[in-house]
């Protein structure tokens, strides 16, 4: 599957094409790209918030920053949504059958959010292995509560070194409406 134009760099709206943190090559590697949107009232639209590219050498480098905790609370929370969703096989179905549109752990469409991220590992100019989905407000308002300390504030230097943004954008990742990982 390729790239959808909603993951191209909103700045030069061609697909990315280097880490945002090494700034090597994205074009023989594997990566993660990750968009923030900030959804409007009254059917107004969305606005992006922050995009970013990251090679997985980068991911795995800042992944070993964050706390073993906050890490396994993560798993243990996608887990415990996963199985909630296979409870819901018409959620579940929606979900994967439409990537850009529900969550992928709530099944909420990203209509009802006030806020959403998506997330999709590439190899090149392709979508690996269909890894493609949405976390709605709801999940990362879970996933925030869940951090550590530690991971929190690791966090938000990442995002003071490569995302940079508003000083909304900051207030946002504290209250857990958004989070970079």
């Amino acid at each position: 599957m390729y790239i959808p134009s909603k993951l191209h760099n909103s700045l030069t709206e061609k697909p990315f094409s280097h880490c945002n943190i090494c700034e090597n090559s994205l074009h023989e590697t594997e990566y993660l790209i990750e968009k923030a949107y900030k959804r409007f009232d009254n059917d107004l639209g969305e606005e992006l918030l922050f995009e970013v590219a990251i090679c997985l050498p980068c991911i795995y480098t800042m992944r070993g920053q964050l706390s073993t905790e906050s890490l396994l609370r993560i798993e243990d929370l996608f887990k415990e949504k996963e199985m909630a969703m296979q409870q819901q096989p018409e959620l579940l179905e929606k979900a994967r059958q439409q990537p850009l549109h529900y969550c992928l752990l709530s099944g909420k469409s990203v209509d009802h959010c006030k806020s959403y991220q998506v997330y999709a590992r590439c190899s090149g100019d392709e979508i690996s292995q269909q890894q493609l989905y949405i976390l709605g407000d709801s999940i990362l308002s879970e996933i925030q509560e869940s951090l550590s300390k530690s991971t929190k504030e690791e966090l938000e230097r990442f995002t003071d070194e490569h995302v940079g943004g508003p000083p909304e954008l900051k207030k946002l990742l504290n209250s857990g409406e958004v989070i970079l990982f």
